[in-house]
């Protein structure tokens, strides 16, 4: 019996990927609400892996602490010790930031909601004196931006935002239970993952695979948690400077420090322009230049104390590249590119520069 040639079979294949490739784009709506609803329902997974990988190193600190004990009844349930006190501190700490911080900030919105005709009126006022091409065409499509941001009408759509907290909150809830379960059965896990591994490469290509994924993990843990520390730090000694400067919405500048503090190189730049706008609107040209003093010192001492000492050598990647891997990946996702950007650009680079040493 004649074989059938492998050509014959690698156009039928072809001709079948068409066709299925054809069918998809033409239900690429049904494709996208299914994938919707799935990524809906995995929300509390996503959530609970989040919190198991940042949050499983100090429960093994903790598990590491308690075995050292001479109590056998004790380390017999360390892991449990564990996870109670790293969880505890973890939602005390939850607690305590919603508690004082974002009602604070929210005061701090609540005051310029009330105050939004004076400081819009103040505004024009100092930029009526500014000389800027189309100044006034400017003006009035920022004003109308902002005014329609606080109109009765978009506020009253608080009710809905509230309804998506609160189911928030119970994906939030349901992560946390799930981070547990994970952080308890990371082992069988990691066992599952690595015959998992196995079953699709081969042995050596399975060993890569797992040692990239231990190498990349170690440097997102390492680039997140210390960004995060020196974001916490940044943020907390401006807020305290504009208490003590009496700047206004002290709570909400500091945040808006501390997050434009995350994106690299160019989140402090527009963080200190939102900023000093703010306080040359409110406070007046002299102390507004205080401020931007303020924040350029404290950007310096940031970059070249603080996070040499927090971050470390986490990513050690050129600014070169820190800077396209804000511009490309913040142009492709937002702000989340932007945040994420640095350490994938990272990844890569240590992919293909320094690759694990296996053969075949």
């Amino acid at each position: 019996m004649q074989k059938i040639n492998s050509s014959w079979w690698k156009a039928l294949l072809f001709g079948l990927a068409l066709i299925i490739g054809y069918k998809l784009l033409d239900n690429v709506p049904k494709i996208v609400g299914y994938v919707r609803a799935v990524v809906d329902i995995l929300t509390p997974f996503f959530i609970g892996g989040a919190l198991a990988f940042f949050l499983h190193k100090p429960v093994n600190k903790v598990n590491g602490w308690i075995q050292k004990t001479p109590a056998a009844f004790v380390r017999k349930r360390s892991m449990t010790l564990a996870l109670t006190a790293v969880y505890a501190v973890f939602l005390v700490a939850i607690y305590f930031f919603i508690r004082f911080f974002v009602e604070a900030i929210y005061e701090n919105i609540a005051e310029i909601i009330a105050n939004w005709e004076a400081i819009s009126a103040r505004s024009m006022e100092i930029f009526n004196h500014v000389d800027i091409p189309q100044k006034q065409e400017w003006l009035d499509k920022i004003n109308e931006f902002l005014t329609h941001l606080l109109e009765t009408e978009v506020l009253l759509k608080a009710g809905h935002i509230v309804g998506g907290v609160a189911s928030s909150l119970v994906s939030v809830f349901t992560g946390v239970i799930i981070s547990i379960y994970m952080i308890s059965e990371k082992e069988s896990l990691k066992a599952l993952l690595k015959r998992g591994l196995q079953v699709i490469f081969r042995p050596l290509r399975a060993a890569k695979v797992q040692l990239y994924t231990r190498r990349l993990s170690d440097m997102f843990y390492s680039y997140f948690t210390g960004l995060a520390m020196d974001a916490i730090v940044v943020g907390a000694i401006s807020t305290v400077f504009y208490i003590i400067f009496d700047a206004p919405y002290p709570w909400l500048l500091g945040l808006i420090v501390a997050v434009g503090n995350m994106i690299p190189f160019f989140g402090p730049i527009v963080a200190a322009l939102v900023i000093g706008l703010v306080c040359l609107v409110a406070l007046g040209p002299t102390q507004a230049l205080w401020v931007l003093v303020f924040q350029l010192v404290l950007g310096q001492l940031d970059g070249n104390l603080l996070q040499p000492k927090i971050l470390g050598n986490s990513v050690g990647i050129s600014p070169f590249w820190v800077i396209f891997s804000v511009v490309f990946f913040g142009g492709i996702w937002g702000p989340f590119g932007m945040l994420l950007g640095v350490p994938l650009v990272a990844a890569i680079r240590m992919m293909v520069l320094t690759p694990i040493g296996f053969t075949e």
